[in-house]
């Protein structure tokens, strides 16, 4: 019986090798596929993360200055509107300005927190003894690095409103002629039983309705809050207020409107004048900063490259109540990436409804905008009632990308409103102090990923 071998099959190594070396070429695609998607992702994620912390900055900001002025209904004066005369004195050891201003003081000129403008309510300081004014909007244009903590070159925003508060004339007129002191309170007499609308820790404005027959110049909004109600008083007609951060010791009838000076009330006072429920007072700052007053960080502080890092400090968009009714006090983060917050402002000038953006000082209804015309005074252009107000935020990612080419010098801080972009020439020394005064950060050059996100708000009733 013959036997035959059957022939083994199988590959030769030629064929091996050709096999390998196309299943290596496809491994290779496979992965760098991959690898490239998970950049894209990692990509999309960390802007993901940007859009969603400016989003949400914006949420918060647009919704308080929406809100600003709130309760202050007839505190600034309008465009072109009342005159005042003779001056108003509300205080004996100060006179408080009764111009005006607009939401910049003086505009253009103060670019820190030293300078308030002058609108809004009347307030006592408690820590200077004297009356203040509280405006319902307050721009500081392009933060000069003065205010310890704040990021220099970005802008300031502080709003002013009353929550709750409950309309836009007064609730209860004042009853009877002067102010009676009693101790250290101060009571201000009202109709029989019309306390009890007005709750204790909450706030109420002093006002006089210009065209209600007194003295049209004097609009009062003198800011007070409310300790108790008088129980002693079988009618319950009167507000005390005890000595507090917004009331002072003494008498005051200098801060009730109807007067023009410290003594006795215009003859008419109970016609124009009358007590406003302001609810709970909000004051509230926000702005970019990196540290708090006392040079505290605010989020984990970066490092440069060259000392194994690859991020620098980590600007903040921080809220700070400066009413003094929060739990805690001082900036607190809002949120982390937000490099600069521009603000611009309207006026309807022209009463024609629109809002028109020129770099003519003849026609130009915007401030500090990219034109930043100066709005000629001729025509009733203080704008201290703006239209309409913008507000930009620049948020970045808080680490570098290393897929952005790092020689590039295009990328950095973009232009926003008036505040220009970063220069080309990269700063040269290394610094994880965005606020050393050597530290220039219009001056240097960078790896993070960047969106701006901008929105105009229409305050109701600043």
């Amino acid at each position: 019986m013959v036997v035959r071998r059957v022939h083994e099959q199988g590959m030769t190594l030629v064929e091996l090798m050709v096999t390998m070396v196309i299943a290596s070429i496809v491994a290779a695609s496979t992965f760098m596929f991959f690898a490239g998607q998970q950049r894209v992702y990692e990509t999309q994620t960390k802007m993901l993360n940007v859009q969603q912390n400016a989003w949400a900055a914006m949420e918060v900001l647009t919704r308080f200055v929406r809100a600003a002025g709130s309760g202050m209904y007839g505190c600034v004066r309008p465009v072109g509107g009342i005159v005042v005369a003779p001056p108003l004195t509300r205080t004996p050891a100060a006179t408080v300005d009764d111009s005006d201003d607009p939401p910049v003081a003086p505009p253009n000129t103060v670019h820190n927190l030293s300078v308030r403008p002058s609108a809004g309510l009347r307030a006592y300081n408690a820590a200077t003894g004297q009356m203040q004014r509280i405006p319902p909007l307050w721009i500081v244009d392009q933060e000069d690095g003065t205010d310890t903590g704040i990021v220099a070159g970005t802008d300031v925003i502080t709003v002013a409103f009353g929550n709750k508060t409950s309309g836009t004339t007064f609730d209860s007129p004042l009853a009877g002629i002067g102010v009676v002191s009693v101790a250290s309170n101060v009571t201000i007499p009202l109709p029989s039983g019309n306390a009890a609308m007005f709750q204790p820790n909450e706030f109420i404005v002093l006002v006089g309705e210009p065209g209600m027959g007194g003295n049209a110049s004097d609009i009062g909004c003198t800011l007070l809050q409310v300790t108790s109600s008088s129980a002693s008083d079988p009618n319950n007609n009167f507000l005390v207020h005890a000595q507090n951060s917004w009331n002072p010791a003494s008498n005051i009838p200098a801060m009730i409107p109807g007067t023009t000076g410290y003594g006795a009330f215009a003859p008419d006072q109970n016609l124009n004048t009358g007590v406003r429920n302001f609810g709970e007072f909000w004051w509230v700052r926000f702005a970019i900063r990196t540290k708090d007053a006392n040079g505290n960080y605010l989020s984990n502080p970066g490092k440069c490259v060259s000392t194994g890092g690859s991020t620098h400090d980590i600007p903040v968009l921080t809220m700070e109540r400066l009413d003094g009714t929060a739990a805690t006090t001082g900036p607190q983060v809002l949120a982390e990436g937000i490099e600069d917050l521009q603000v611009a402002f309207a006026c309807d000038l022209d009463a024609n409804g629109r809002l028109i953006a020129t770099n003519d000082q003849n026609t130009d209804e915007w401030k500090l905008d990219p034109n930043d015309t100066t709005i000629m005074l001729t025509r009733g252009a203080k704008c201290n009632q703006p239209s309409a107000i913008r507000l930009t935020l620049l948020a970045r990612s808080l680490t570098e990308d290393n897929g952005i080419n790092a020689s590039l010098t295009d990328n950095g801080r973009p232009a926003v409103e008036n505040h220009a972009a970063h220069a080309q020439n990269p700063y040269p020394a290394c610094t994880d102090d965005l606020n050393d005064p050597n530290w220039n950060s219009s001056n240097f050059q960078d790896q993070f990923r960047r969106r701006v996100l901008t929105t105009t708000v229409y305050p109701r009733n600043n």
